[in-house]
């Protein structure tokens, strides 16, 4: 006992207070800076962590974009192509028109001088659509036409229609002589028999005109 009492009193004799205090005052106050600079850690790290997902979204936002900018960089190709396209078209569509008239026009007449069998007379269907008769050196229109030469010119134009615009070498004439006197009757009976560049004409008809004309006649 009074040994261990020496000891203690030795030990008493060693110690500093006032170092204590100082050094436990530092602790705490280094733990409490520890507290804060955690708090501090924590609330970047957080804040690390949404800058992280915003930095990923704003990528995924990037590439999308990227996406629709080459989508949007082929559409403007595609509209490019289409306007140029649709332009060439309109500006071609006049002359693809004059082009078909002048074809249908020769056809016609070659129709035309068929029909008749006038080789001196030319046939022609003009830019505005109209129908002239050249014969002589003169033309006429054909308003100035006889009924006979109406009737062929009409006939002429509507088959070299026919014959350019499809590839159809076939012609039906559904009562054709309608409301017409027995001269023109037989007129347009002759005319359309002289047409050779049909593979086959068939004239449905009430009119016996025909039956001298044609190749076969069915009657029902």
């Amino acid at each position: 006992m009074l040994r261990g009492g020496k000891g203690i009193q030795r030990g008493k004799g060693g110690y500093d207070a006032d170092r204590h205090r100082i050094e436990r005052a530092s602790l705490l106050e280094a733990e409490k800076l520890a507290v804060q600079k955690r708090s501090v850690y924590d609330v970047a790290k957080d804040r690390a962590e949404k800058l992280a997902g915003e930095l990923q979204r704003f990528a995924e936002v990037r590439r999308t974009m990227q996406a629709e900018f080459k989508q949007k960089e082929r559409l403007e190709k595609v509209s490019e192509t289409t306007a140029f396209i649709r332009d060439t078209l309109k500006e071609a569509a006049p002359r693809v028109a004059r082009n078909y008239v002048y074809h249908v026009s020769i056809e016609a007449g070659q129709l035309y001088r068929e029909i008749t069998g006038n080789a001196e007379c030319t046939l022609k269907w003009a830019e505005e659509y109209s129908i002239l008769l050249e014969e002589d050196g003169y033309e006429r229109p054909f308003a100035s036409l006889s009924g006979g030469e109406q009737m062929a010119a009409a006939l002429s134009v509507r088959l070299a229609l026919l014959k350019q615009l499809t590839d159809i070498r076939i012609a039906f004439f559904d009562e054709p002589t309608a409301n017409m006197d027995a001269e023109r009757r037989e007129n347009l009976a002759m005319q359309i028999s002289r047409i050779t560049n049909f593979d086959q004409l068939f004239v449905i008809s009430h009119d016996e005109t025909f039956d001298n004309f044609v190749d076969n006649v069915v009657s029902l």
